[in-house]
């Protein structure tokens, strides 16, 4: 059963390497969407799951945390955490392959650990699937509370406009 297993997860991510592929460039802070390594297009499903999860992110930000105004880098911040998310994620999952046990939250960096990596190039290295980028900007913040929100999108912030921590 767990060799079953472990094919059936290799070939998910055969397949999901394979479809549209969300990428983020640091350098110019610039979410994209390119076609897999299918070679085929992009489709209008994959470009919707990517126009939802950045509507989604704003939208919890709107009415959940009752914000009144969103700093333009505020995409940015959603994009950079769902990929530190994916990366996180991915580094529980080959854990868990490697037979070295898998992370008991989704989320395991905190802090100073988690702002690091919303600015670590090797964060951005891979690309997600439209629906994983969907998934991992939903998933970025959804329990956290308003007050704990700004404060990330604060650091955030305050280092991505030359500040330090």
């Amino acid at each position: 059963a767990s060799r079953l297993r472990q094919w059936i997860f290799r070939q998910d991510l055969v397949a999901r390497n394979r479809r549209a592929q969300v990428h983020f460039d640091s350098d110019r802070g610039a979410v994209a969407i390119r076609p897999g390594l299918s070679g085929a297009h992009v489709t209008d499903e994959e470009q919707l799951f990517l126009a939802h999860a950045l509507a989604g992110g704003f939208e919890r930000l709107l009415v959940r945390f009752k914000a009144d105004r969103i700093a333009v880098e505020t995409l940015e911040f959603l994009a950079r955490g769902a990929f530190a998310s994916n990366l996180e994620r991915r580094q529980c999952e080959t854990a868990t392959l490697n037979g070295k046990g898998g992370c008991s939250t989704p989320h395991h960096a905190s802090g100073e650990e988690r702002r690091n990596l919303l600015f670590e190039p090797a964060t951005f290295q891979l690309g997600l699937h439209a629906s994983d980028f969907q998934q991992a900007v939903q998933a970025s913040y959804a329990d956290v509370s308003g007050d704990h929100f700004e404060h990330a999108l604060y650091a955030f912030l305050h280092r991505r406009r030359g500040g330090r921590g």
